[in-house]
């Protein structure tokens, strides 16, 4: 037979005499407190697990009931084997249940204590109450977090944001002192596309988005070119303040240089990596910036080989443009390092999570990384 404990232990050896109290920090657990034979014991609830555990220590102290053999094997959620010793059954009453047999499995993870779907029901375990106001120990005591963002520390990071208005203000950001050389293949080769034709339905609007380009984004008519890349008109959707919905000018990279660039290697975080890097936290803010690749500087060359085919002439963009498939890789590099020593932030390309346990700590995290942003010259749109 075989069983999978749905715990993520991340660790590639589970040697019981190396295993540090951090692997299972209890502090971040669903956790109730189970009497057993007079004793209270901390157990996390883990309706992943099928079975239930408990830590040879504890075994010890309860004098070494005697042990029957187990038929199954047991892995973590990475699957890795989880060494056990044997099982046994004992009485167990956790708050408003009577003591009810229940069957643990002794395994040597030092401080690993689980109730799992069959003691859940057995004991008739509330998990669903628990969710919604998780109960944590530390020792014997019970402490309650609220998961609702105080008002009080809302207003207190509009007011932090206050304090920053360069990084707020409208317009495009430039990242100071830094121009991005994109990689190609050795062997790739200048490609040019004719304009396509633009639909009269989007032409004023087109027309307005490349006066724009050409104000804003520092876009440069040129007579000759060996590298264009036909245009794609996108409708983005209308924020507040505006009555109609703007277009944006994207190039379709995918029959012009796309093909031909190198791969970039950085690596971009999966989500289940950032929630388990913010793991614990109870405040979280988000800093979206605006138009986040546009404000990342081009050099000469790459400017020249991700010019736009347009109807007006071809016209060379000299900030990083949306589209190209190493575009997220290289500016998810850029903010690693912009931000890798910052404490309480993680990065998922354009946008800055930070995080903390209490609010006095969470604000100074906002606080260091606003500066941070501010000073090498990025911004981000308030309604962001």
């Amino acid at each position: 037979m075989h069983q999978r404990v749905l715990r993520d232990m991340h660790i590639k050896d589970l040697d019981p005499n190396t295993i540090s109290d951090k692997i299972f920090p209890l502090e971040h657990a669903t956790v109730v407190s189970a009497e057993l034979r007079d004793n209270s014991v901390p157990f996390e609830v883990d309706t992943g697990a099928g079975d239930n555990f408990k830590c040879s220590e504890v075994w010890h102290q309860m004098g070494k009931p005697p042990l029957q053999p187990v038929t199954s094997r047991f892995e973590s959620a990475s699957g890795h084997p989880l060494p056990v010793l044997g099982s046994f059954q004992e009485k167990i009453k956790v708050e408003g249940t009577k003591p009810t047999l229940i069957n643990l499995v002794v395994t040597k993870i030092s401080k690993l204590n689980i109730l799992g779907r069959s003691a859940i029901k057995e004991l008739n375990i509330a998990v669903d109450r628990m969710l919604q106001q998780i109960k944590q120990i530390k020792g014997s005591q019970f402490y309650s977090k609220s998961t609702q963002p105080k008002s009080a520390l809302q207003t207190a990071c509009k007011s932090l944001c206050a304090e920053f208005p360069t990084f707020f203000s409208p317009g495009l950001g430039l990242l100071k002192d830094f121009e991005l050389d994109i990689k190609f293949k050795v062997d790739a080769k200048p490609v040019f596309c004719k304009p396509r034709t633009v639909p009269l339905v989007v032409q004023d609007d087109l027309e307005k988005a490349y006066d724009a380009g050409i104000a804003k984004r520092g876009w440069k008519l040129t007579t000759f070119s060996s590298y264009g890349t036909p245009v794609v008109p996108i409708r983005n959707k209308a924020l507040q303040e505006q009555p109609k919905a703007q277009i944006r000018v994207c190039g379709d990279y995918s029959v012009t240089v796309n093909p031909q660039l190198k791969t970039h290697r950085h690596s971009i975080p999966k989500p289940e990596d950032l929630m388990r890097r913010l793991g614990g936290d109870h405040y979280f803010s988000k800093i979206d910036l605006a138009d986040a690749y546009n404000q990342i500087q081009l050099s000469p060359a790459s400017q020249e080989k991700l010019a736009l085919s347009t109807h007006r002439g071809v016209l060379l963009q000299q900030r990083l443009p949306f589209g190209i498939t190493s575009a997220p890789g290289y500016f998810h590099e850029v903010m690693d390092q912009l931000t890798h020593d910052l404490p309480g932030v993680a990065v998922y390309i354009e946008d800055c999570l930070v995080s903390r346990t209490d609010a006095d700590s969470h604000l100074q995290n906002l606080r260091r990384l606003l500066q941070r942003l501010e000073e090498n010259g990025l911004r981000c749109r308030m309604e962001k």
